[in-house]
């Protein structure tokens, strides 16, 4: 009888922690698929992609979001044009003109209508609008970055900005989260 007994309370406390232990598991196997579905990134119509050569299928509206009240607003398309043209995300670009002028409104932005504080040999750069300066930012991101293997703000920012790449790219990886954030609000 004694061991009759051993064995019944031997079983309770098996199923009791088997219990515990698998609803343990089915509560993190809940949580990490919470974790991958709110961060895998899928490539198909309506949804943004962030990568910064890779399209980020943003609408002109979306983008409108990103840059209302700024001197990139109205550029839109352009900034879409620019995408396509030179296989630069647009809301990288519209990433690196926050860190660089806050989207157009401050240093060359506003006095040389050049967002991304480009530079020709003899100083910044003046362009007829920011649409200009756009195009041109996504070309010399595929020309000179891209095409010499820097598809990351972390390698960019070794050229583009030596003085302190580290610190540039954390700012345009920031600018980048908070912009799609916008987006999809």
């Amino acid at each position: 009888m004694a061991t009759k007994r051993n064995r019944n309370t031997r079983r309770r406390k098996y199923s009791s922690s088997s219990s515990k232990s698998i609803s343990l598991l089915m509560l993190v196997l809940v949580m990490v698929l919470t974790v991958l579905v709110s961060t895998i990134t899928t490539v198909s119509a309506g949804t943004l992609v962030k990568g910064i050569n890779s399209y980020s299928n943003a609408s002109v509206e979306q983008l409108r979001k990103v840059t209302k009240g700024t001197r990139l607003s109205g550029y839109e398309q352009t900034i879409l044009d620019a995408e396509k043209k030179y296989d630069v995300n647009a809301l990288f670009i519209c990433a690196v003109a926050k860190v660089e002028t806050g989207m157009g409104n401050a240093g060359t932005g506003k006095s040389k209508n050049n967002a991304f504080g480009l530079t020709n040999g003899s100083g910044y750069a003046r362009y007829d609008n920011i649409g200009v300066s756009v195009q041109e930012f996504a070309r010399i991101i595929n020309t000179k970055y891209f095409k010499n293997g820097k598809y990351t703000a972390y390698q960019i920012g070794n050229m583009y900005c030596p003085s302190n790449p580290s610190s540039w790219a954390s700012k345009v990886d920031s600018a980048l989260t908070e912009l799609y954030k916008k987006c999809l609000n």
